[in-house]
């Protein structure tokens, strides 16, 4: 039986690796399956950053593309000033690209406009999977409780004293009640 993928439905069966690009190391998909040989596929990817991102993404793709020969990633660096118009030009043109880094402030306008593919499917069947990442962080990637984007990181905050120089300075110490 021969199965033909669409560049969408080949996307999903490699996504759980490129969700892997926010660490800059590839998670390994599993291999085996009754469909293969799958199609060779070509997809497109975009983000923003600078030159230390452009090469660490460069060279996670070469990771997945090595476990996955059949699908080969174009990607395009662009700054964070200039992504957004060429992100908007490349949609309005039907030219969205297949991965595309999103900063949480847009999601929901693309989500409106039916533009990114909701993932919940393919993280519930763990086409993509997470089960070593931190379920929070998925929280601004959801739009309507659906998932629709995997982050590249997340931002935790601390707060560090030196005991010594507040007890110097005559402040007092911090309440032992004090939590994050």
């Amino acid at each position: 039986m021969s199965a033909h993928y669409s560049r969408r439905q080949a996307l999903a069966m490699g996504l759980g690796s490129i969700g892997s690009l926010a660490a800059f190391n590839m998670a390994g998909c599993d291999t085996s399956s009754s469909l293969t040989p799958h199609p060779s596929v070509k997809l497109q990817m975009i983000f923003w950053g600078e030159t230390t991102r452009d090469t660490r993404t460069r060279q996670a793709i070469e990771v997945f593309e090595k476990s996955h020969p059949t699908i080969t990633i174009t990607s395009q660096l662009s700054n964070f000033e200039s992504y957004w118009t060429k992100l908007d030009t490349m949609t309005t043109s039907n030219g969205l690209p297949d991965l595309v880094q999103m900063d949480m402030r847009y999601i929901s306008d693309y989500v409106s406009r039916g533009l990114l593919l909701d993932l919940t499917p393919f993280i519930s069947h763990q086409t993509i999977n997470l089960t070593d990442f931190d379920p929070l962080l998925l929280t601004n990637s959801k739009v309507n409780n659906t998932v629709y984007g995997i982050p590249m990181g997340g931002n935790y905050h601390c707060f560090f004293y030196n005991q010594s120089l507040i007890k110097q300075a005559g402040v007092g110490t911090l309440p032992q009640s004090m939590t994050w």
